[in-house]
């Protein structure tokens, strides 16, 4: 019994030991101080969409109350009572579908995630509505959702662009890397309105900002508060950068792991536990027949809708390129599309008939224009354009008959601009994910810089819309083209 007694007084001394004691709170101080600074950085970079979002959907359904026809006043008084509470909802179903404080999300995954969030909020809405028809109306709850999945990502975006100024604002980020940091850094750098901030750089590498060793970094993520990790390490192999991750990224909630398989797709993959092993699920929409389907179908829609509504302007461009330059109205001109099948693409014809011998006599007259020329296909001050082309071609309206194109399948809404046989060399290996697609009328290239871009980078565009393509991608690129069509974004 002695014996006992006295090991049970020694363990209570070790534990009541000053110095011990002392290492415990500090400790708890630490991770109590570590955890109120995670939450303040996840409270203020998620409170602007929080605001945002509850602006816009309290607007709709504000809008979709009072606009209603044949309400009486003491109806829209229930309805009114009702707003602020189905309003939150959304922020807690946002929430659970990591809407908040949605650093790093793609922004076709977040229009994705949006929508279904939406929907299931609205199907939520219609289910209890149906007892009670009279006070929330079918076609109020239809109205107010499809404004919704259109206003929210817009507003979102805008919001993102407003707050991303401010420094208190997004994640502090810390990059682990080689030879590749310097380009990880600038990235995220240039686009703050991902909510990613780069604070420097540890490791091997030199490039600017340059914070440390790998070693240095937990100390550097308590003096700066950083809860996310890039560990960008191709030059090291696996086992050293397992070492890393195992000894200084551990420090981090968040990591954010950059790996040199660029010839995958990387947009829709998962995770997949595959026993002792970690696995990357990669689903390829292009083998799904269903999606397929949904772009054609969506394709013959909107095309029959849209070729309705601008058939007056068809009229009008026709009658002006008529008069203001002798030749043809239509230009068709032989390219590749789908499984290198060649069809003709039409468009508004914009140059002089005898187009190819003045470029000709242009271009050796000026050597230093030929080198625009190789590089991008494209002139700035193309000599062969007419007036009126020119202004058809800032307003992307040359390319209005395309539509034509599509009905027949040889195109479609959404794709890689179609090439013509000079280009294949160009594309190299990536004219293989070039055949796997119908080429479209605008692209992932079309809003991402336009004629801005190099030749190889509209190719590395179209290698990864093709790896990455959805119907959500799709819808994305549409709605970003309506911008660059208005803004004339790269347009010439």
């Amino acid at each position: 019994m002695s014996v006992n007694l006295k090991t049970t007084n020694t363990l209570v001394r070790d534990d009541f030991h000053p110095q011990l004691v002392s290492e415990k709170q500090e400790h708890s101080s630490y991770r109590t101080k570590r955890g109120k600074h995670y939450l303040t950085q996840f409270f203020l970079t998620s409170v602007p969409l929080v605001v945002g979002d509850l602006l816009v959907l309290s607007a709709i359904s504000f809008l979709s109350i009072i606009s209603y026809q044949g309400l009486h006043q003491s109806t829209e008084m229930e309805l009114l009572y009702l707003l602020p509470f189905l309003a939150m909802i959304f922020p807690v179903v946002f929430l659970i579908f990591g809407l908040y404080p949605g650093s790093g999300l793609s922004p076709i995954y977040e229009l994705r995630q949006i929508t279904v969030a939406t929907t299931l909020v609205f199907i939520g809405f219609f289910a209890v509505s149906l007892p009670l028809n009279d006070i929330i109306p079918t076609f109020m709850l239809v109205v107010a959702w499809l404004f919704s999945i259109v206003t929210v990502p817009i507003m979102r975006f805008l919001f993102r662009r407003i707050f991303s100024h401010f420094q208190w604002w997004g994640q502090p980020v810390l990059i682990f890397g080689g030879q590749n940091a310097g380009i990880n850094y600038e990235y995220l750098s240039s686009r703050p309105h991902f909510g990613l901030r780069p604070i420097g750089i540890v490791g091997e590498s030199w490039s600017y900002p340059y914070l440390g060793t790998f070693e240095m970094a937990p100390s550097i993520a308590k003096d700066n508060r950083i809860f996310w990790a890039v560990v960008d390490l191709p030059e090291k192999s696996s086992n050293e950068t397992l070492r890393v991750i195992k000894t200084y990224v551990r420090h981090f909630p968040h990591v954010l792991f950059v790996t040199d398989f660029n010839e995958l797709p990387s947009l829709w993959n998962r995770s997949f536990d595959f026993g002792s092993f970690h696995g990357i699920c990669i689903q390829s929409n292009l083998l799904l027949p269903i999606p397929r389907i949904v772009k054609r179908f969506v394709d013959l829609l909107v095309t029959s809708v849209v070729g309705l509504l601008f058939l007056p302007l068809v009229v009008i461009i026709t009658t002006l390129v008529k008069l203001s330059s002798p030749g043809p109205v239509f230009y068709g001109h032989e390219r590749i599309g789908y499984k290198g099948r060649r069809f003709k693409a039409w468009k508004f014809r914009t140059m002089v008939v005898n187009g190819n011998d003045l470029l000709k006599q242009y271009l050796e007259s000026n050597p230093e224009i030929r080198e625009e020329w190789e590089n991008t296909q494209k002139l700035k001050n193309d000599p062969r354009v007419t007036k009126i082309g020119s202004w058809l071609r800032k307003m992307s309206l040359d390319e209005l008959p395309q539509l034509w194109n599509v009905l027949l399948g040889e195109m479609s809404l959404v794709g890689p601009r179609p090439i013509v046989k000079e280009e294949i060399v160009r594309y190299g290996e990536s004219y293989d994910l070039y055949r796997r697609v119908i080429p479209g009328l605008t692209g992932l290239w079309q809003v991402s810089g336009r004629n801005n871009t190099t030749y190889v980078e509209r190719v590395s565009l179209d290698s990864y819309y093709v790896r990455n393509w959805s119907p959500w991608m799709d819808i994305y690129i549409l709605a970003r083209t309506l911008k660059v069509v208005l803004f004339f974004d790269g347009a010439y």
